[in-house]
C-alpha cells in the first residue's frame, strides 16, 4: 500500500502562479498538503513599487487546498532576511505533524526556524528555489552564498529544481543528481486553454478599438517595467528594424514607465500601446491579441509570462538572461534566443517573424508542444517522487 504523506509547504505569501500547483497537490491521492503562508501579502490590497500601482489579485487565491497563515512578527515585511520571521513554525513543525516540509527559498529567517524545527522533530526537508547562476552579484555576496547554500543543501533530504538552469545552479552549490527532482516553472495550462475562445473574441474587439489591422503583427511584453527586465530594448529594436504594419504592446507598469514613453517619442515609434497594470483575468486577452512574445531580461530565472505565452501558441523572442529559455524556446523552432542587450539581434528576429506569417504559424504549434509538459499536475508527481526518495534513504 502506498504511503500517504503529510506535507507542509512554506511559501512567502499567496501568489497567483503557485495556487494551481497547490490545488494539484490537493488532488493528488497520496499527498495531504498544508500550505503554511509566512505572510498575508498578496490577498490584501497593497501598493507594489515594482508595479508602480496598488494590487489586489482578481482570482481566488485561497480555494481548493489546505492552508494556514503563520504569524509574522517582523517590523518590515519588505526588507530582505527579516521580512519573514515566523516563530510559530517551531511548534507547528516541531510537533511532528508532517512527514516532510517543502521550503521555498533561503533568504528569510523563517527558513532556518523551519529547518531547526524539522531537524528536532525528524521531519524530512525539501528545498525549492528558482535562482540561476546568471544572477549578478558582488564577489563578497557570491562567497557568502557559496557557504550558506552549500551548508543548507547538505541538510536537505531532497531539492526541487524549476528548470535546467536552476538544476545546474543547485549542482554548482553541492546538490547531487540523486537528490534533484523537477518542480518545473508552470502556470495553469488548463485554465488558460479554457478561456482562449473568449479571449480571442475580446482580442478581435480590442484590435478594432485600437485601430490595429487584422493582418498587423503585434509584439507583446508582459511584466514589470524595471531595469532587470530591460523593456527599453524592445523599443530600441523595434525602431532599428523599421517594421511596417506592426505594433508594440506593453502590459504592465513600473519605475521605467515615464522613461519608456519618452524613449518611444524620441525614436518616433508611433504604433505602441502602454496598457498599464492588468490583473490576472485580463492577461489572456492580450495573449490572444499578440503574434509574438518578447522578453529581453537581464536576469529572469522563471518568468511565468513566458509559459503563458507558449500556452497561447506564441513564438517567443527571449534573451539568454531568461532561465527557462533553454528549456522552453528552441532556436528557430518556436522562437529565438538572443544575447542580453543585443538589440541588433532582436531587431533582426523581429523583422524575420514580422515578414513571415507562415513561420509564425509553424512556431505556434511548436510552442504548444514545448509547454505541454510544464503543468501543475506534473509537478505534483515530482513532489511525490521526491518524497519517496526521502523515505527510501532515511
Amino acid at each position: 500500500m502506498t504511503k500517504k504523506y503529510k506535507v507542509a509547504l512554506l511559501p512567502y505569501h499567496p501568489v497567483p502562479y503557485q495556487v494551481p500547483f497547490y490545488r494539484a497537490l490537493h488532488a493528488y491521492p497520496d499527498i495531504d498538503e498544508t500550505v503554511l503562508y509566512l505572510a498575508k501579502r498578496g490577498i490584501e490590497e497593497k501598493y507594489e513599487q515594482e508595479w508602480n500601482t496598488v494590487i489586489k489579485w482578481d482570482i481566488p487565491l485561497l480555494e481548493g487546498y489546505h492552508y494556514k497563515f503563520m504569524w509574522n512578527m517582523t517590523f518590515n515585511d519588505q526588507k530582505a532576511i527579516i521580512e519573514r520571521i515566523n516563530p510559530g513554525l517551531l511548534l507547528e513543525i516541531g510537533r511532528k505533524k508532517y512527514d516532510a516540509i517543502l521550503i521555498t527559498g533561503y533568504n528569510f529567517i523563517s527558513v532556518y526556524i523551519a529547518l531547526l524545527a524539522a531537524k528536532i522533530s525528524g521531519t524530512k526537508v525539501i528545498l525549492r528555489a528558482e535562482a540561476t547562476l546568471g544572477n549578478p552579484s558582488t564577489s563578497f555576496r557570491r562567497k557568502i552564498k557559496k557557504y550558506l547554500l552549500s551548508w543548507l543543501l547538505a541538510r536537505c533530504d531532497a531539492v526541487m529544481y524549476s528548470c535546467e538552469a536552476n538544476r545546474q545552479y543547485f549542482k554548482y552549490f553541492g546538490a547531487t543528481d540523486a537528490k534533484l527532482f523537477p518542480l518545473l516553472s508552470s502556470v495553469d495550462n488548463t485554465y488558460l486553454q479554457a478561456v482562449q475562445p473568449q479571449a480571442v473574441q475580446q482580442a478581435r474587439q480590442l484590435r478594432q478599438e485600437q485601430g490595429i489591422a487584422q493582418d498587423a503583427c503585434v509584439f507583446l511584453f508582459v511584466g514589470r517595467f524595471t531595469e532587470r527586465k530591460r523593456p527599453q530594448d524592445i523599443i530600441t529594436a523595434f525602431a532599428q528594424a523599421n517594421l511596417s504594419n506592426s505594433w508594440l504592446i506593453f502590459v504592465g507598469d513600473g519605475p521605467l514607465r515615464a522613461e519608456l514613453t519618452q524613449q518611444a517619442e524620441q525614436l518616433g515609434v508611433k504604433n505602441i500601446i502602454f496598457t498599464g497594470f492588468k490583473n490576472s483575468s485580463e492577461i489572456p486577452t492580450y495573449l490572444a491579441l499578440a503574434d509574438v512574445f518578447v522578453l529581453p531580461s537581464q536576469y529572469d530565472p522563471t518568468p511565468k509570462a513566458l509559459n503563458e505565452a507558449l500556452v497561447f501558441g506564441l513564438p517567443a523572442l527571449v534573451s539568454q538572461g531568461v532561465g527557462t529559455a533553454i528549456d522552453l524556446v528552441k532556436q528557430a523552432h518556436n522562437g529565438f534566443i538572443f544575447d542580453v542587450g543585443d538589440t541588433n539581434q532582436l531587431a533582426n528576429y523581429m523583422l524575420q517573424l514580422q515578414k513571415d506569417s507562415q513561420l509564425r504559424a509553424t512556431m505556434r504549434q511548436a510552442s504548444l508542444a514545448e509547454v505541454a509538459k510544464w503543468t501543475p499536475e506534473a509537478n505534483a508527481q515530482g513532489v511525490m517522487d521526491a518524497l519517496n526518495y526521502c523515505f527510501r534513504h532515511s
